[in-house]
């Protein structure tokens, strides 16, 4: 692997900088994130050993990042340039993705080669680009495309020479199976491999390839993604929950599985007791009151604001006991009807209809009822419990061991009739082996008709602002000496600042993670108008603690 680098090509950064004419006149940038892999594709013999190593390289990267574009495409145009007789293989599990995406860009790119120079270096025909700079020289390079669908069409691609570099890509690596990447292992002669994808379940070859010290990994958030609206991603949030497996997989860029997991993990109940989050007190008492049958408890938990204030349990088989019971409670706590929410199932259905003779009119909910948001959840009790989760980091709980096991002990999975997210019913919680959750139920019935967003703040971004770095001038002279380049003097001129600009941007974001963007949380209240410390409660102390927005990353 010892061909020499183009003098004016040193990397594919500089490549676009030079052809793509939105990023020489700084209408486009690309983002640092995007600069380090493209740098890290074109490391020089230097500092990468070719002749026994294949740069292995993972991007992991959220939806809609720019990961084929400015990553997949722009490597494998240079390498085919800078390097004589190089092959490049690209390929997806989707015609359609590789086609409007990935070809697309590579067309692109292509084209504004052959229009600056004035002439046809590259051939262009369908999922198949040859790079030949002049028709007498020898440098002859290749991108082939195909679409995965069996193992074979992977192999028998090879170096087209000793000397050629030979580079495998392979894009929504997610969906590829692992036939196709063991068919990809036994084309031997690789200079490099890349992996592109959003993340998918933790299993598989490209999973596993993440988990190897092999490979060279880089996963990029929507939160590194300064193009994707802010907007989209709080509608995201709203919709899924910043820790639901939807959100974390498509916009944090993490392997997840929704087949069946738990709705909130140990770690973070560990967490919420570690770290209380400061007082809210908005002058509402909220209740809610799950009534099981069958011997399980009966549990009514109030909260005051974030606060737990109170959790009343007993065990009683009686409905007319029962509801005796519960007038005794609510008038003990001061509590309205409007603001108790009851479990509306076989037990509660009649304790609801006796209540109301007492005067109390409270709520009913169905667990198994209809979901606000349908597309996402297959009844109100799964919906509930993933919006519980996500008020979790700004309440303020009991330590209550059995209610800290049962909030960490609620399992959910996608229903193999409708594909929406359910929550495991009782009976299978108990088949199981995971109990009874009342008491955690009762926790999440008090805050059932919250909206989102009550206790806590929208996501704001920061986007870093690159600054220059010293680039070598030589490459004004080289380009202005080269004379198929038709660009005027000014346009050179450009070439070189949006070039040193972009370098400086990597260099400033990514060693030093204080100079990087980092969404923060600004308080809002309900009607989304921002809010005071004084309306809430608590000291500045208590609200900026209450305030700190742990980074989604770390999950």
């Amino acid at each position: 692997m010892s061909a020499t680098v183009a003098p004016i090509l040193p990397d594919p950064v500089f490549m676009m900088s030079l052809y793509n004419e939105r990023v020489r006149t700084g209408k486009e940038r690309l983002h640092p994130w995007q600069i380090e892999v493209l740098m890290r594709f074109a490391l020089p013999d230097s500092e990468f050993d070719y002749k026994n190593l294949v740069n292995r390289m993972n991007l992991v990267a959220a939806n809609g990042s720019g990961k084929s574009a400015k990553c997949v495409a722009p490597a494998a145009v240079w390498q085919a340039m800078a390097f004589p007789n190089s092959t490049g293989v690209i390929t997806s599990s989707s015609g359609g993705q590789l086609d409007r995406q990935t070809g697309a860009a590579i067309r692109h790119v292509c084209e504004q080669v052959n229009r600056l120079h004035g002439k046809e270096m590259w051939t262009l025909k369908y999922r198949e680009y040859t790079y030949r700079p002049d028709s007498s020289a020898d440098h002859v390079s290749k991108i082939y495309m195909y679409a995965t669908d069996e193992a074979g069409k992977a192999e028998g691609y090879h170096p087209a020479n000793s000397e050629g570099r030979f580079a495998y890509f392979v894009d929504e690596a997610k969906s590829v199976s692992d036939d196709i990447f063991k068919a990809v292992e036994r084309c031997n002669g690789k200079s490099h491999w890349m992996n592109v994808s959003s993340p998918g379940a933790p299993l598989g070859f490209f999973y596993n390839a993440y988990c190897s010290s092999r490979w060279w990994n880089k996963k990029v958030t929507v939160y590194d993604c300064p193009h994707i609206k802010k907007d989209e991603v709080e509608s995201a949030i709203e919709q899924f929950g910043e820790n639901s497996p939807l959100f974390r997989s498509a916009y944090l860029a993490e392997f997840t599985s929704v087949n069946e997991s738990v709705v909130i993990p140990f770690e973070r109940i560990l967490r919420q007791y570690r770290e209380p989050a400061g007082l809210i007190s908005d002058g509402v008492r909220r209740a809610g009151v799950d009534l099981s049958a069958g011997g399980d408890e009966q549990v009514v938990v109030i909260m005051d604001g974030n606060q737990m204030i109170g959790m009343e349990v007993f065990c009683l088989s009686d409905h007319r006991v029962i509801t005796r019971k519960l007038v005794d409670i609510f008038r003990k706590w001061n509590l309205a009807g409007e603001n108790i929410n009851v479990d509306d199932g076989y037990t509660g259905r009649a304790v609801i209809d006796y209540l109301r003779d007492d005067k109390f009119e409270v709520v009913p909910v169905q667990f198994g009822g209809s979901a606000y948001n349908k597309t996402a959840y297959g009844n109100r009790g799964t919906e509930m419990w993933m919006n519980f989760e996500r008020h979790l980091q700004y309440l303020r709980l009991f330590d209550d061991p059995v209610l800290r096991k049962q909030l960490a002990s609620r399992y959910y999975k996608r229903s193999d009739a409708t594909g929406k997210i359910i929550l495991e019913s009782k009976r299978e919680a108990r088949a199981n082996g995971h109990g009874s959750p009342d008491r955690a139920d009762a926790a999440v019935l008090a805050l059932a008709r919250i909206p989102l967003g009550y206790f806590s703040g929208a996501p704001r971004f920061e986007a870093s602002q690159p600054s220059d770095e010293e680039v070598a001038s030589q490459l004004i002279s080289k380009i202005a000496s080269d004379p198929t380049i038709r660009l005027t003097e000014e346009q050179i001129i450009q070439v070189t600042l949006q070039y040193r600009s972009l370098r400086e941007a990597r260099r400033s974001a990514l060693p030093d993670k204080q100079n990087s963007a980092e969404p923060r949380r600004t308080r809002y209240d309900c009607t989304g108008m921002l809010a005071s410390a004084d309306k809430f409660g608590g000291s500045e102390e208590d609200q900026s603690t209450h305030l700190k927005y742990y980074g989604l990353s770390n999950y």
